[in-house]
């Protein structure tokens, strides 16, 4: 038998959280969870000389997700060094 306020279905390694209100229950990731994790360990060089219209130079890729606009998503990024090539008009 199934309790009162205890939602059904769900995905994979989500858990039963805080529905919203008192005796009720939503699917909801526990904290910590891990989306994705995408790592190089080689050096990119970037050659894309414009910005904006997804012309940049992809730098790592992960997998595909969909943000729900509720779950709260950090992403590190760490970049030990850069190095600023002699490009005409560089700042």
């Amino acid at each position: 038998m199934r309790s009162a306020g205890l939602p059904t279905g769900g995905a994979t390694s989500q858990v039963v959280g805080y529905g919203g209100s008192a005796g009720t229950g939503a699917w909801v990731y526990p904290p910590g969870y891990q989306f994705d994790y995408a790592e190089i360990t080689s050096v990119v060089t970037v050659t894309a000389t414009t910005d904006g219209n997804n012309q940049g130079t992809a730098v790592i890729d992960g997998a595909a997700f969909t943000y729900d606009g509720a779950t709260r998503v950090l992403i590190e990024f760490r970049a030990p060094y850069m190095s600023i090539g002699g490009t005409s008009g560089a700042a």
